[in-house]
């Protein structure tokens, strides 16, 4: 499913990818914020030359200081995205994120200028993929 999504002001934490990975960033991220359960959690991926760039997110709110001790403030890009939606116990294939997210490279035109998306939720996980049209590769040429 595509879907048309607008910028989110985030704060981010980033992940040591060529060591611990995502976790201890989202680690970082809960502790520095005075609470999280009114915000929507993210993680973003960003290939790139070297270690492939990642940000544990949370959404900032209008009324948020403008920095928490450790947090850089961002935005994820809004725009067009392929969406998937995994739901149940997302914590049981988290291993499984990067090959879910190879198919859907595999089956639309990505748009690398833009990270991905992983949308963390009670009961679900959505991942996004940036692309630059509505085609399926299958269908690009037709």
């Amino acid at each position: 499913m595509f879907v048309e999504r607008k910028p989110v002001p985030v704060f981010r934490y980033p992940a040591d990818m060529t060591g611990a990975g995502p976790k201890p960033a989202f680690e970082a991220l809960m502790a520095s914020l005075p609470s999280t359960m009114d915000r929507e959690i993210y993680g973003t991926f960003l290939l790139r030359d070297g270690p492939p760039e990642y940000f544990a997110c949370a959404t900032r709110h209008p009324d948020d200081p403008e920095k928490y001790s450790h947090l850089d403030s961002g935005v994820i890009p809004g725009g067009l995205y392929v969406r998937r939606i995994f739901l149940g116990d997302w914590r049981d294939h988290i291993t499984d994120l990067p090959r879910h997210f190879q198919r859907m490279v595999e089956e639309f035109h990505h748009d690398a200028s833009r990270p991905s998306i992983e949308l963390y939720g009670p009961g679900r996980l959505q991942l996004f993929l940036p692309t630059i049209d509505r085609l399926p590769r299958d269908d690009a040429t037709k």
